[in-house]
């Protein structure tokens, strides 16, 4: 199995194994998009959260980062698989 380097749902290059959601590399999803035990938070949490990400990292205006951040999910395998 090849192991993920990005997670599969917000994009998050992973760096060290603690990146990953519960530190286990086997989980395609970073511990920013998944609850406390592993499990992937809903598409509106996740897009909420890069949304405020690209505001507050890049000072991008809110409209313009709910696009952004619509744009960069849509093309991650945690939500082209039929959400």
């Amino acid at each position: 199995m090849k192991k993920c380097e990005s997670c599969t749902s917000c994009g998050m290059p992973f760096q060290t194994a603690a990146d990953h959601a519960l530190g286990n590399e086997a989980i395609p999803y970073c511990s920013n998009c998944t609850t406390s035990d592993g499990a992937l938070k809903p598409y509106e949490e996740v897009l909420a959260a890069t949304k405020g990400y690209f505001i507050v990292s890049q000072g991008i205006d809110p409209d313009a980062a709910l696009g952004m951040a619509e744009t960069l999910l849509k093309k991650q395998p945690a939500w082209t698989r039929g959400r």
